[in-house]
């Protein structure tokens, strides 16, 4: 009887740090998609207003404000769950 118990908690326990494993890695996972996403969608400026460029100070500004932020946002994920591919 304490055996098959035994079998049964220590089934419970693995499946149970297997479901945390998949959810942890599927939540790096949509983390960098959602910065990839935001990263690609970024417009910095309008191209038919300006179609050589927008070299203001403002400009460059607000281009290294959007980089930090997508970089706090990188560095928040867990690359220990992450693929090498993903």
């Amino acid at each position: 009887m304490i055996c098959v118990c035994f079998d049964v908690f220590l089934v419970l326990v693995l499946t149970s740090f297997s479901f945390y494993n998949m959810n942890t890695q599927d939540n790096s996972l949509v983390k960098l998609d959602s910065v990839i996403s935001k990263h690609e969608k970024h417009k910095s400026y309008d191209n038919t207003l300006h179609p050589l460029g927008l070299f203001t100070k403002e400009y460059y500004k607000s281009e290294a404000s959007f980089a930090s932020s997508l970089f706090v946002e990188l560095k928040i994920i867990s690359t220990d769950q992450l693929i090498v591919t993903d």
